[in-house]
């Protein structure tokens, strides 16, 4: 059986109602020892399904993301991926094209692992 980190397991677990200002699936506590391993097969499968979009500029800009660094994904940038992937369509789009910036849109977002990966959903866009 493997026994490494994914996405659900390590680094994203649903605080209790009234605990904290995360959006849905921020970091849990024991991240920090498996957030810099890299993501398994199972969870990044999990997680492209997850970043399926709406609109077809955004899946543009995440097809583009996968296809460089799915191999080398950790477990910290794909959480801070499925934050961003909790805003809506339109949002996550004018982040992407630096419209407006991640304070505009969701405050809590305004961290360095999502900015980290929001300049790699940029990449060569």
């Amino acid at each position: 059986m493997n026994m490494a980190p994914t996405l659900v397991t390590a680094c994203t677990a649903l605080p209790p109602a009234g605990t904290s200002n995360l959006p849905r699936g921020g970091p849990s506590e024991d991240c920090s020892e498996h957030c810099d391993e890299l993501l398994d097969e199972r969870a990044l499968s999990k997680l492209r399904w997850r970043c399926r979009r709406g609109l077809l500029e955004n899946d543009l800009f995440i097809e583009r993301f996968f296809k460089n660094f799915s191999a080398s994904l950790t477990v910290r940038q794909a959480d801070a991926l499925g934050l961003l992937m909790d805003l809506s369509d339109n949002d996550l789009l004018d982040v992407q094209l630096a419209r407006k910036s991640l304070v505009q849109v969701a405050e809590p977002l305004d961290r360095e692992d999502v900015h980290e990966v929001l300049s790699m959903l940029r990449k060569n866009c």
